[in-house]
């Protein structure tokens, strides 16, 4: 299941599973997804190295209280976050109260785009699935209800609540979720979707903005793309790094007819 991280800017969500290997760790912001797998002895010694000051009687106290944290991402009173080299890996932080303070801080890696579709597309294609087969299975039991009542009318026959209460295809809400559960295991709260949807339709924009001021730039000198990049980094957060464009403005082929000198000079190295 995901859960937002509610402090998070731009928007950040969390899963958190035991699996039989370890612990796994996945933070998405729907574009993007990290991970990481800790196995337990790794993951009490990371507790351990996070929360130097506490000592408790036994080490699975240290998983139950990681656990918790990782599981109530809600309750969460600081969060650091910091993307590096370029967004390949994702450093995160996060501190709870328990009584006495408690934090939790890993580094999480990219994950490949298969690894994505696994962990984020398949189980929102699957709850797409579930809440079509869900709609499907409503509009057909609201059908058959309109033809009884029409067959009623036809009859002449009033119509009351006690014959109702003796119709067979009656709608038995506990009954009829029990089957579709997709949503509930994917989503935390009912208004995820829609909450996802805007701070998608956000980042998008910024990153829609920041590929068409880049497009626009190409043809400028290079000495004007290298000016123009503190203020396209401040804008679009996170997305490409001052380094990593210097990185890739050194890495370009020298034009044939420019010397070396005026290059270095123009690129302002």
């Amino acid at each position: 299941m995901w859960k937002k991280l509610h402090i998070s800017e731009p928007p950040l969500y969390l899963s958190f599973t035991e699996e039989a290997d370890g612990f796994d760790i996945l933070v998405t912001d729907y574009i993007t997804l990290w991970y990481v797998n800790f196995t337990k002895e790794s993951f009490i010694r990371r507790l351990k190295e996070c929360n130097e000051d506490l000592e408790f009687d036994n080490d699975n106290e240290f998983v139950q209280q990681g656990t918790a944290l990782l599981s109530q991402p809600d309750k969460i009173k600081k969060l650091q976050v910091e993307r590096e080299d370029g967004g390949k890996t994702l450093s995160i932080c996060m501190h709870i109260l328990f009584g006495y303070p408690f934090k939790f801080e890993c580094k999480l890696v990219k994950t490949s785009e298969q690894f994505f579709c696994k962990k984020v597309t398949l189980p929102l294609i699957k709850v797409i699935k579930d809440l079509r087969t869900s709609q499907t299975k409503l509009r057909e039991q609201l059908k058959g209800k309109d033809k009884v009542i029409k067959a009623y009318k036809d009859k002449g026959v009033k119509l009351t609540a006690r014959r109702f209460k003796s119709y067979e295809a009656k709608y038995k809400d506990e009954a009829h979720m029990s089957e579709h559960k997709e949503y509930d295991s994917t989503f935390e709260a009912s208004s995820d979707p829609k909450n996802v949807l805007e701070d998608l339709e956000i980042q998008c924009a910024k990153y829609t903005e920041h590929t068409n001021t880049t497009v626009k730039l190409e043809p400028a000198s290079i000495k004007n793309e290298v000016q123009s990049q503190s203020d396209e980094t401040t804008a679009i957060p996170n997305i490409v790094s001052m380094r990593i464009k210097q990185e890739d403005i050194k890495s370009r082929p020298l034009s044939s007819n420019i010397s070396i000198k005026k290059q270095r000079r123009r690129l302002n190295i």
